[in-house]
């Protein structure tokens, strides 16, 4: 992952709320099983996948959104050098 890859990431994160954040830092980082996070944070287990998927979702759209961003600005730019 190169630094402009990693500051959009960071920067995604920031958008999530605070219990989405430590649902992914458990997850992810710490690699707590879903059941795990449910009893650290006294949730129900399905209450911890709704939102690890709620978050995968942001986080595909997200990606998407920037790929259709960067897509429009080389396509932009290779057309102003053709030019």
């Amino acid at each position: 992952m190169n630094g402009t890859d990693a500051s959009f990431v960071t920067e995604f994160v920031r958008t999530l709320d605070r219990s989405a954040r430590l649902i992914l830092m458990l997850h992810y980082a710490e690699g707590l099983k879903n059941s795990e996070i449910a009893l650290i944070l006294d949730l129900t287990e399905s209450s911890v996948n709704d939102r690890l998927e709620m978050i995968r979702a942001q986080t595909t759209e997200a990606i998407g959104s920037r790929v259709s961003l960067t897509d429009s600005t080389t396509s932009s730019s290779a057309g102003h050098a053709a030019g």
